[in-house]
């Protein structure tokens, strides 16, 4: 991989985005530099850049798609998987880069991106639990297991989320009910096992 590529990663996981959008836009990545621009604020020019793109790169169709959720807006609905890929890591960014207006609409707009994706719930969860808003990422859970009480995934988010704030018998209860389901399930075997030997020391 090219040096300057490299470089403009390496701006963009530093988040000085306007320095890695320049050299993105220099190689033709219209899609990184879009990104770039969106969490800059800069609509118009996010646009542009994904709309190069959108006939090659599904990441660019579902750019474009996002600037109008982010304004509580649907034109045209996502792909199960384009949700699966996307939504969370969008969500993720535009908390973490407090863009919150950004980050408030398309939590705002999940029930109806519902149609496309029924696990979006789960995806909100994970994100906001990532960045620090536990009590809302639980309610998240909740409404996640409420859709499908058989994803093990949504209970063993709210697990992680009571090990963090030390509420142990908690975490638990959710692993029991992912184990009820799915007694072989690696993740909440090895959680398991970890919150005992934090009770026990």
């Amino acid at each position: 991989m090219e040096n300057s590529i490299l470089e403009a990663k390496e701006y963009f996981y530093n988040k000085e985005y306007k320095q890695a959008l320049e050299l993105f836009l220099k190689k033709d990545k219209f899609y990184e530099a879009g990104l770039c621009f969106l969490l800059c604020k800069d609509i118009k020019n996010a646009r542009f850049c994904f709309e190069k793109e959108k006939k090659n790169l599904f990441a660019a169709s579902w750019g474009l798609k996002i600037l109008d959720y982010i304004k509580m807006e649907i034109k045209k609905y996502p792909s199960y998987l384009q949700v699966r890929a996307f939504y969370e890591i969008y969500l993720n960014l535009f908390i973490e880069n407090d863009l919150i207006d950004y980050a408030q609409n398309l939590i705002n707009i999940y029930p109806s991106l519902m149609r496309s994706n029924p696990e979006i719930c789960k995806f909100i969860a994970r994100a906001l639990s990532a960045t620090n808003y536990d009590e809302l990422a639980l309610n998240f859970t909740q409404r996640a297991t409420q859709n499908s009480f058989f994803d093990p995934e949504a209970f063993f988010i709210a697990s992680e989320i009571y090990v963090k704030k030390q509420e142990y018998s908690n975490a638990l209860d959710e692993i029991k009910k992912i184990l009820d389901i799915m007694p072989k399930y690696y993740p909440a075997l090895k959680l398991k096992e970890q919150i005992l030997e934090k009770i026990n020391q």
